[in-house]
């Protein structure tokens, strides 16, 4: 085929986004595991193990030859390698989809191949898609880890090129494989993410309107479905390493049954999803609709300088409110895009509409989630991000060629094409993995807390899949059985539990586990003893002590099964608690229970607070702490909660060793606690460090810290101030506090509770004429 001007400008422009995307997204990949999954996804891809349901096996088996790569000594490395190829090419194939639909929709296409002016606003269009939807907050945040999200969006971008690419060569013989090869393009995408069968409506689409007998042709739906289960089959992988037994083995999908119950995603509760729909778990246009869609959609796409309408949202995972910045451009051209698309072509432009509305609003009303949630749930609506930047590019396009002279032709497609380069530089350090081993050294840190064959329980995925990937991968601390407290739930877990070696001492037959320790009759839960209708003195172990009754009148299985393992363990083994674990976890051990950094023992003896040798070994010796403080590595607030664990253990140490007389190696601690444990940014901390530094009678120490709090620019004045007051006012300096409160009252910052804390530092100053004055004042505000 003679080589055109116009196919010589679609080629650089696709290999140029190619190639930035690829630099960009090397330049910022982890270097190790992270947090969430990627964990459990990395040691199942080592040991070729099960993961979680409905399982990834086409992920798993892709990911065991990355492993086998001599890139790094640390596996982790290439298996984060897979999502930046798999999501490089996905912008690759966003690019081509949207050139697609612009040539689909112009008639003269065909007949301008060599007019450069022609086609440059047409790759423009292209590339404004991809880079915008590459440089987006959520697909670049899971195209540089260990997650399928980069690989899905590759699968679903392909999918649809090859639909249209089919619907333009429909009436010849080039068109003939194409459809059989998208039906096990697609049976191969369920082995990787249900996310990616969303486009299945869409190529229906596309069919309906290009040749609808085609879709009444029993021999192409009987040639499909044999392709959709040869794809599919990569979940026979998981079949037959379940019934080998893998350490990890989510659900153990050995037998019929149990492969169905994981496919089902049963585990996560027996109400089937589509019932579920109709019966609201929380206000679904707050909630689900406004802060689980909009928010994260309206999130995607900021561009320096055209931020123009700021909203609060709230989290995801509690009521707090913060505020997102929204650049309207990029929104508007969204729209244009629509409008565009459906003008020029309403067919095409329907089966993209159908992709867009269940990737984002279908999924919204199917996942039915539920206030709150364990984390934000951005990942879930990559597809529908993928769809609008499309229309962002179409509109970019539609902008060029309808500006006639060339000159503003090319600068208006500069600027449009600027702005994925602002985004890039707005997301590059919230995105930038370089340097962040934070995953890597909590759960080392963890498992280097244990005592030797210890057992140690953890809460949920980022204390326990960091840990199974340092085992299994790394090979540390095998020595640590992690008993994962949600999944000790289940009745396939505890069995495994028992049948691991070493595993843990399970007494219950494998009968009584199913038939009773997890069933849910009344029958039951008397027997296994979970009804627990009010406080209970119990003995395990040697042990006495009361466990409080649970809310529902009844104990989980979890806590059954902690009770018994502590007693059926019988000090043959440690046993501990990760710091992570939640109070309402621990059955009211409390007396029992002591810290040891990021653990906590059970005890013999009513022994409650601070081991300090083994702290201080842990602390000052055992523990690494890279990228903690380090200002390069970015932190998001998942990660910010979790290293306030190291924080806690710090400064309960420092009390610890004040309340025991030993106030030299208490400043020791708060040191070191600086140095290694609170990020500058970190106001919080420094305020409680400030309050135990008072206790030392450090005051030089103390003001310092309240002045780094006070010029700290992360938060906000009033909460600045307002945090330095307290302390103040703890410290008995009552006089500054009121100083700084009125500070707060002069510039309008929280007034109410400002006058209200004035009127207290006023009152123990024994100004007691200007308290009484500041509460009249605040009555009248309310």
């Amino acid at each position: 085929m003679e080589e055109t001007v116009g196919r010589l400008i679609h080629r650089i422009t696709a290999v140029g986004v190619l190639l930035i995307t690829l630099v960009v997204y090397l330049k910022t990949v982890a270097p190790t595991v992270s947090f969430w999954d990627c964990g459990e996804f990395i040691a199942c891809a080592y040991t070729l193990g099960v993961p979680h349901p409905p399982g990834t096996p086409l992920y798993i088996l892709i990911g065991r030859l990355f492993t086998l790569l001599p890139l790094s000594e640390d596996p982790a490395f290439p298996m984060n390698l897979i999502s930046v190829l798999t999501s490089a090419i996905a912008i690759l194939f966003i690019y081509l989809t949207t050139v697609k639909f612009i040539a689909l929709g112009d008639e003269e296409a065909g007949d301008r191949d060599d007019d450069w002016s022609y086609h440059l606003p047409r790759v423009a269009g292209g590339a404004t898609a991809a880079l915008m939807l590459a440089f987006s907050d959520t697909f670049w945040f899971n195209s540089v880890e260990a997650e399928v999200y980069g690989f899905s969006v590759m699968l679903m971008s392909m999918s649809v090129w090859l639909g249209l690419v089919w619907m333009e060569r429909a009436s010849g013989r080039g068109s003939i494989g194409i459809l059989p090869f998208i039906a096990y393009l697609m049976g191969l995408a369920g082995g990787l993410h249900l996310l990616c069968l969303l486009t299945v409506p869409t190529l229906l689409v596309f069919i309906w309107f290009q040749d609808k007998e085609l879709l009444m042709s029993p021999k192409l739906w009987g040639v499909a479905a044999l392709l959709f289960i040869l794809g599919y089959s990569t979940y026979a992988a998981l079949f037959i390493r379940s019934g080998l037994n893998p350490v990890i083995d989510q659900n153990n999908p050995e037998n019929w049954t149990n492969f169905m119950l994981f496919l089902s995603r049963a585990q996560y509760g027996s109400q089937s999803m589509f019932l579920s729909v109709f019966q609201r778990k929380a206000a679904f246009v707050d909630y689900q609709l406004w802060t689980m869609y909009f928010k994260y959609f309206f999130a995607q796409f900021p561009v320096p300088g055209l931020s123009f309408v700021s909203e609060a949202f709230r989290k995801a995972t509690d009521p707090e409110v913060y505020p997102i910045e929204i650049s309207l451009i990029p929104y508007l051209l969204g729209i244009v895009g629509i409008g565009e698309h459906w003008r020029r072509d309403p067919h095409r432009f329907w089966g993209m509409m159908v992709l867009f509305v269940l990737t984002g609003l279908g999924l919204t009303v199917y996942l039915n989630m539920e206030d709150p949630q364990p984390r934000e749930r951005d990942y879930v609506f990559v597809g529908s991000f993928a769809v609008f930047s499309i229309w962002m590019g179409m509109a970019a396009s539609s902008i060029l060629v309808r500006l006639n002279r060339k000159s503003i032709s090319v600068a208006v497609g500069v600027l449009l094409l600027l702005m994925p380069v602002g985004m890039a530089a707005t997301h590059f350090a919230p995105h930038d993995r370089t340097g962040n081993h934070i995953a890597f050294d909590y759960g080392r840190n963890m498992l280097e807390s244990c005592a030797p064959g210890s057992i140690l329980f953890t809460n949920g995925d980022n204390d326990t899949f960091p840990l199974w990937f340092l085992q299994e991968v790394m090979d540390i601390r095998k020595d640590v059985q992690v008993v994962n407290l949600s999944l000790l739930n289940t009745n396939w877990y505890i069995k495994q539990l028992k049948d691991m070696d070493p595993g843990v001492t399970v007494r219950y037959t494998d009968e009584f586990i199913d038939e009773i320790l997890t069933a849910y009759t009344r029958a039951a839960v008397m027997k296994s003893g979970r009804y627990w209708p009010e406080d209970r003195e119990v003995e395990a172990a040697g042990l006495r002590w009361t466990v409080p009754a649970s809310s529902y009148g009844l104990l989980r299985v979890q806590d059954v099964m902690v009770l018994k393992i502590i007693d059926w363990n019988n000090w043959e083994r440690p046993v501990y608690f990760g710091a992570t674990v939640p109070d309402k976890n621990l059955l009211g051990m409390m007396d029992h229970l002591q810290s040891e950094g990021m653990v906590v023992r059970v005890t013999r003896e009513q022994i409650k607070g601070v081991h300090i040798d083994r702290t201080w070994r842990n602390l000052f010796e055992l523990y690494d702490y890279r990228g903690v403080i380090d200002p390069s590595v970015y932190r998001d607030e998942n990660t910010t909660n979790l290293i306030t664990n190291y924080q806690v253990a710090f400064l309960q140490l420092a009390e610890t060793l004040l309340d025991n007389e030993d106030p030299n190696r208490a400043y020791l601690a708060l040191e070191r606690c600086e140095a290694v444990a609170v990020p500058r940014d970190d106001w919080k901390g420094y305020v409680l460090l400030a309050g135990l530094m008072h206790r030392l009678g450090r005051e030089d120490e103390t003001q310092r810290l309240l002045r780094h709090v006070q010029t700290t620019e992360a938060i906000a004045e009033d909460t600045r101030l307002g945090a330095v007051a307290e302390v103040q006012m703890q410290m008995g300096l009552y006089d500054s506090a009121t100083a700084l409160y009125s500070q707060m009252i002069d510039r309008g910052l929280n007034i109410e509770l400002a006058l209200f804390n004035r009127a207290v530092s006023r009152e123990k100053s024994g100004l007691l004429e200007g308290a009484l004055s500041d509460l009249e004042r605040l009555a009248r505000l309310a």
